[in-house]
C-alpha cells in the first residue's frame, strides 16, 4: 500500500486551542501599529513544540499571522515540505479570520505529493517526497491560522534512534510577535541537554553557551509577549538553541565504532576471491608510494559516488566487497573500501567524521553524530598524518603531494575517541611558482610566462586544460596579464586578441606522481607601455592576487575569517630597450613581513634597462581567525597594499637624437 505522507486530524496534545480562543487572539489589540511602523511582519501567535520520544520526534506548530502584503499571501497559498519515508505531516487546522469571522479552509486545501528532486550533486539517490499544500481563496488582510505536526519516526535501531538532535533557530528580526512560545518536551528514556547559542546580554555581547540538562519527563519553555529578536543578520549569527540526547563525544564515537567495527574489522581476504584482477594490477606498482597512490585513485575515480539520503544518517557502512563489486557507494562505503585496501598494504588508517559546511559550529552544538555529515580517511604514513576524501575525483600524486581537504574539527571512529581539533599549518612546498618576463623592443613586448603548479592547483588547472577550449584558455591567461600590466587605459578587455598576438599556451610537463604541472605561455604584446599625464611612459606589473580583499571586506562580529591560501612564488622581469629611472622609489621599494599568519617578502634587482622582482608569499592555512588575530593579519595585508605587490618602471623620455637614431634604423 502506498504511503500517504499526510492526513487531517484534530490535535490532542498537552496544549489545545479552541476556535473562539484563536479568533480572540487574532483580533486582540496589540502592538501591530508599532510593528507596521517599523516595517516588520506581524505574527499574532507562534507556538512551537518539539516532543521527543524514543520511537519518534513530533514537531508541533500553530501560527497566526496577517497576510498584509503580496509576498506573505503567496507563501501562505503554497506551503512546501520535504518528507522522508519516515515522516508524516498531520494537519490539525487550516483557517482564516476574515471580517471578524472564523472560516475553516480545510476543504480548500489541495495536497500534492511529488518526488523530491535534489539539485546539484552527482549520484544523489533519495525517495524523499515534496509535499505541497495549496490553499485556495486567500485574501490580503486575512489572518491565517495554521496548526500542524510533523512526525519523524525513528528507525528500529541505529544512531539516529539513540541520539536525538534538533537545532531551533530563533526568528528573523523581520517578525514581530504578539506571543511567541518555544517548548521542548523530553519523553524519551534518556536525559537530554540543551545549549543556547549566540544569545546576547544587555551590552549586546554574546553569552557563552552552557549545557543544561533536560531530565526525563521535563520540558524546556521559552515564552514571551511583544517579542522580536535583536540581532543584525548581516553581521551576526542568528541565535539558536541546540537540543540533543545527553552524551559526550567519546560516547558518540563508541556508538559509531560499534556500527563500523563489524565492517572495518574484516580482514582483506575478500580481495583474493572477489578482486584478483585488482591485486594483479596493484602488484605491477613497485614502490609503496605507488601502491598507495593507485588504491586512492582507484576508489576516487573508479567507484561511483552515490549518496543515499535515506541511510546516510544511520552511519552504517556498506561492506567493502559489495562496494567493490557494485562499483558504487556513498562516502562511508568508499572510505571503508579505501581503508580495506590500505589494510591490505599494512598502512594504518582511521575513518573520521567531518562536516565541511558547519565546521565552525561543531563546538557550539551538543555532542551528537548529527553534527557530522561526511566521512573521510585519516592515514598514518612515514611519521605524518594525511586526510583523504574518498569521494573526490581527478586528484593525483603520491600521498604527500595530494590535495589537502580543509576543516577544523573531526571525530575519529575509534573506541573512546574525543572531538579533535586540526591545527592550522603552513604549506611546505610552493603550490604555485610563476615567472613572467616581458622584453620590450621598439615598443613591442615579448612575454614569456611559465607556471609550475602543485597539489590542488595542479589538479584544478589540469582539469581546466582538459575541459576548456583554446579560446577560453587564451582569455584566461591574457586577461590576467592585461590587468597585472595595468593596460586598461591602452585598450579594452574586448580587444585582447588584437593586442595580444601570436599566443601559444600548452602543458609542457605533467608529473602526476609528484602532482606537478608546468604551463608555458608565450605571447606578443603590441602596446605594453602605459601613458600618464605629461606623456610619460611606464611599464607595470602588479599582481592583486596577493591582496586579500575578502579579509579586508569581512565584517562579521561572530564568525571567524577562514584562511586558505596556496604558498606561492612569483618572479617577474620587465625589460626595455630604453633607459629607465633606476632611482624611482616605487621601483626600488622592498618589503618583508613575518607575522603569525602571513609571511611575505619581496626582493628586487634594478639596472638601467629594467628590473626584476621576486615575491615569496605564504599564509597559514586551515586557520579561523577573528579579533586581534584578524586585525594583525589585516595589518600585514595593508603593508602589501602599500605598493608592495608589484612594480612600475619609469621610462626616461626619448630625446631628439634617440628618435633620429630609431628613424635611421627603421630605414
Amino acid at each position: 500500500m502506498e504511503k500517504t505522507y499526510t492526513r487531517f486530524e484534530h490535535y490532542s496534545g498537552d496544549r489545545t486551542y479552541q476556535n473562539e480562543q484563536l479568533v480572540e487572539q487574532a483580533l486582540a489589540n496589540s502592538d501591530f501599529d508599532q510593528a507596521a511602523t517599523q516595517g516588520k511582519g506581524f505574527c499574532r501567535l507562534l507556538d512551537k513544540a518539539y516532543i521527543f520520544q524514543d520511537e519518534k520526534l513530533s514537531e508541533y506548530s500553530i501560527v497566526i499571522y496577517t497576510l498584509d502584503e503580496p509576498g506573505l499571501l503567496d507563501s501562505a497559498a503554497k506551503r512546501e515540505y520535504v518528507l522522508s519515508e519516515h515522516d508524516e505531516m498531520i494537519i490539525h487546522r487550516m483557517a482564516v479570520v476574515r471580517n471578524g469571522q472564523y472560516l475553516d479552509k480545510a476543504d480548500d486545501v489541495q495536497i500534492r505529493i511529488l518526488d523530491h528532486e535534489e539539485q546539484g550533486g552527482r549520484g544523489f539517490l533519495t525517495n524523499r517526497k515534496k509535499l505541497s499544500l495549496i490553499i485556495k481563496d486567500l485574501h490580503l488582510q486575512d489572518i491565517l491560522i495554521f496548526e500542524n505536526t510533523l512526525v519523524s519516526h525513528a528507525p528500529q535501531a541505529g544512531l539516529k534512534r539513540d541520539f536525538k538532535h534538533v537545532s531551533q533557530e530563533f526568528p528573523d528580526p523581520f517578525w514581530f510577535y504578539d506571543r511567541y512560545v518555544l517548548r521542548t518536551v523530553n519523553q524519551t528514556s534518556q536525559v537530554m541537554t540543551y545549549k543556547s547559542c549566540f544569545f546576547r546580554d544587555a551590552q549586546h555581547q554574546v553569552i557563552d553557551p552552557i549545557a543544561i540538562d533536560l531530565p526525563i519527563g521535563e520540558s524546556y519553555v521559552f515564552e514571551a509577549d511583544n517579542f522580536t529578536t535583536d540581532y543584525d543578520p548581516k553581521l551576526e549569527v542568528r541565535p539558536f538553541i541546540d537540543f540533543a540526547t545527553k552524551a559526550s563525544y567519546s560516547k558518540v564515537s563508541d556508538a559509531a565504532y560499534q556500527i563500523y567495527e563489524k565492517v572495518i574489522s574484516q580482514n582483506s581476504t575478500w580481495l583474493e576471491t572477489s578482486a584478483p584482477d585488482l591485486l594483479v594490477e596493484l602488484a605491477q606498482h613497485e614502490t609503496l608510494d605507488e601502491k598507495i597512490r593507485f588504491v586512492i585513485e582507484f576508489v576516487q575515480n573508479s567507484i561511483y559516488y552515490v549518496y543515499d539520503a535515506e541511510i546516510m544518517d544511520g552511519h552504517e557502512p556498506q561492506e567493502p566487497q559489495i562496494t567493490y563489486e557494485s562499483k558504487q557507494g556513498d562516502c562511508k562505503a568508499k572510505t571503508v573500501l579505501l581503508k580495506s585496501l590500505l589494510d591490505y598494504l599494512d598502512i594504518a588508517s582511521t575513518c573520521v567524521l567531518v562536516n565541511y559546511e558547519a565546521d565552525y559550529f561543531i563546538p557550539f552544538y551538543c555532542p551528537s553524530p548529527s553534527n557530522f555529515n561526511h566521512v573521510i580517511l585519516k592515514i598514518a604514513y612515514q611519521g605524518r598524518h594525511y586526510f583523504v576524501d574518498a569521494t573526490s575525483r581527478n586528484q593525483f600524486g603520491f600521498l604527500q603531494y595530494r590535495s589537502v581537504p580543509e576543516f577544523m574539527y573531526y571525530l575519529p571512529i575509534e573506541p573512546q575517541a574525543d572531538l579533535q581539533f586540526r591545527e592550522p599549518f603552513w604549506h611546505q612546498n610552493y603550490l604555485v611558482e610563476e615567472t613572467v618576463t616581458c622584453m620590450v623592443t621598439e615598443g613591442v613586448g615579448q612575454i614569456d610566462h611559465t607556471l609550475l603548479l602543485r597539489g590542488q592547483n595542479a589538479d584544478a588547472i589540469r582539469q581546466m586544460f582538459k575541459n576548456e577550449s583554446e579560446t577560453y584558455l587564451f582569455n584566461c591567461y591574457t586577461t590576467s596579464l592585461y590587468y597585472n600590466m595595468c593596460l586598461t587605459d591602452n585598450f579594452s578587455e574586448k580587444e585582447l586578441s588584437e593586442y595580444f598576438t601570436d599566443s601559444k599556451i600548452a602543458i609542457v610537463s605533467d608529473n602526476q606522481d609528484l602532482n606537478e604541472l608546468q604551463i608555458q605561455h608565450d605571447v606578443t604584446l603590441l602596446k605594453p607601455y602605459t601613458v600618464r599625464i605629461g606623456k610619460k611612459e611606464y611599464l607595470n606589473y602588479w599582481d592583486r592576487t596577493y591582496l586579500d580583499d575578502k579579509a579586508r571586506d569581512f565584517n562579521s562580529r561572530d564568525l571567524p575569517f577562514w584562511l586558505s591560501h596556496a604558498r606561492e612564488k612569483l618572479t617577474f622581469e620587465l625589460r626595455t630597450d630604453r633607459k629607465i629611472n633606476d632611482k624611482e622609489k616605487v621601483t626600488l621599494q622592498e618589503c618583508k613581513i613575518d607575522s603569525d599568519f602571513l609571511c611575505y617578502q619581496t626582493t628586487k634587482a634594478v639596472d638601467k634597462h629594467g628590473a626584476r622582482m621576486t615575491i615569496d608569499y605564504s599564509v597559514k592555512t586551515n586557520a579561523a581567525i577573528k579579533g586581534e588575530e584578524l586585525a594583525n593579519y589585516l595589518s600585514s595585508d595593508k603593508k602589501i597594499r602599500d605598493n608592495n605587490f608589484g612594480m612600475t618602471i619609469d621610462l626616461f623620455e626619448q630625446g631628439f637624437f634617440d628618435k633620429l637614431k630609431k628613424s635611421f634604423v627603421k630605414k
